[in-house]
């Protein structure tokens, strides 16, 4: 017999409980369920869109968006999305991170033939080179969010940073 992994979803559905009376009840903020490590598995993936709490639903594969954008939820692409997959972004993502102009541009004519707005996540790189906008002043960033603002088709969700994942860069007041 082969390896096998089984989900017990009852149990998962009582995490999901716990996590969300924290995350929302007591903490106030939104729920973000990422599908990458099950690969957006279709019976875990429709109990978590049943669940009330539950705001986006994340991950780093189009191809996993796609099989649960438009069911509910808002959809997120974890990652910087490719100028060849720009199409499907927009299609099925709600929201992408992004962290370069250009594409961003991208999306917004691809929004515009969609007749979409698609929400970006402006990311910005603390110093573990791993994903984002690498600037030497503040002033940098607010070139690029002024240019962000000018796109139709584009919203700015907000900014975001990714510290300590690849580079081992511990987060202090200094780098924040």
């Amino acid at each position: 017999m082969y390896p096998r992994l089984l989900i017990d979803i009852g149990k998962l559905e009582q995490n999901l409980n716990a996590v969300s009376k924290i995350v929302k009840n007591e903490g106030g903020c939104t729920l973000m369920i990422v599908t990458k490590g099950i690969c957006a598995d279709s019976e875990v993936v429709n109990m978590v869109l049943k669940h009330p709490e539950v705001d986006f639903l994340a991950d780093s594969r189009i191809q996993n968006i796609r099989t649960y954008a438009g069911r509910g939820r808002k959809t997120v692409l974890l990652r910087l999305p490719m100028a060849g997959e720009i199409a499907d972004v927009v299609k099925y993502a709600d929201l992408s991170f992004n962290s370069e102009l250009d594409t961003i541009r991208l999306l917004n004519e691809e929004a515009e033939k969609q007749g979409k707005i698609h929400e970006v996540l402006l990311m910005i790189d603390l110093g573990d080179l791993r994903e984002g906008i690498f600037y030497t002043d503040e002033d940098q960033i607010f070139s690029v969010v002024e240019e962000i603002l000018k796109l139709k088709n584009i919203k700015l969700y907000g900014i975001g940073v990714n510290l300590t994942c690849y580079g081992a860069v511990i987060p202090k007041y200094d780098n924040l």
